[in-house]
């Protein structure tokens, strides 16, 4: 994804909207190429590799600490709702 942004000449993509609240990024920060994929390919929280991996050496087993990186209804981080964002 990055080589294709870099070729048509495009800006890296940066974090915006009002979503971010619940999310974590600091507004006009990068999107690293991971956190666009867990967000929009996979419906998952944009820092899900580091929250499950913090959950999981709090002493999580490995359910929980992949419930880490859950997005919850309201789109923030959360153990309960769909796989999904803004819904």
């Amino acid at each position: 994804m990055k080589d294709a942004q870099e070729q048509a000449g495009l800006p890296p993509g940066v974090w915006t909207g009002l979503g971010l609240a619940a999310l974590g990024p600091t507004a006009g920060s990068v999107v690293a190429e991971r956190q666009a994929q867990l967000l929009f390919g996979e419906g998952r929280h944009p820092d899900a590799d580091r929250l499950e991996r913090k959950r999981l050496d709090d002493g999580a087993g490995p359910e929980t600490g992949a419930a880490a990186g859950e997005l919850s209804e309201s789109g923030g981080q959360g153990d309960t709702g769909p796989r999904g964002c803004c819904g």
